[in-house]
């Protein structure tokens, strides 16, 4: 079992994603069956191959959109996949990879993304956002050290 806030995903053999950020916990299972318990009390939810939950910050679930094609934890083979991501959000998990942190601006924070990210070229796909967002990235020096910024164009 995982323990995610107050959220607990039973993996029942089988192959699973749980991630968490700021908007909540998602659960996407690959293979097999997971047994996902939103909060303390909560009726557990079943899931099984190519299903997914999403439990939001004030411990609500529901089924999340799910495209069959879509794989899970594509991480494992060096991508990050977004789907209408917020920005900050997809900085975030970016930042889990990169040695010097990511830093969005609150104006452009909740602009939309799609894509997948190859992990050892983020910077490549960080650098090439003011293509098709109104922002710029630079290099700045920040209180830990040099930090990427992403700010309004």
């Amino acid at each position: 079992s995982v323990q995610v806030g107050d959220t607990t995903v039973t993996v029942l053999g089988t192959r699973v994603s749980v991630e968490r950020d700021a908007m909540g916990v998602r659960v996407a299972v690959e293979s097999g069956r997971v047994q996902v318990v939103p909060q303390p009390g909560a009726v557990p939810q079943m899931l099984g191959a190519g299903e997914s939950w999403t439990v939001n910050a004030q411990g609500a679930a529901q089924r999340a959109p799910t495209r069959a094609s879509a794989p899970v934890a594509t991480w494992r083979n060096g991508w990050l996949s977004f789907e209408r991501v917020p920005l900050a959000l997809a900085a975030q998990r970016l930042g889990r990879y990169r040695s010097q942190p990511i830093e969005v601006d609150a104006a452009v924070a909740k602009l939309l993304v799609s894509g997948e990210v190859r992990i050892a070229k983020a910077d490549e796909w960080l650098h090439l956002l003011p293509r098709v967002l109104p922002v710029r990235v630079q290099q700045r020096q920040g209180s830990q050290g040099p930090q990427l910024w992403v700010e309004p164009r």
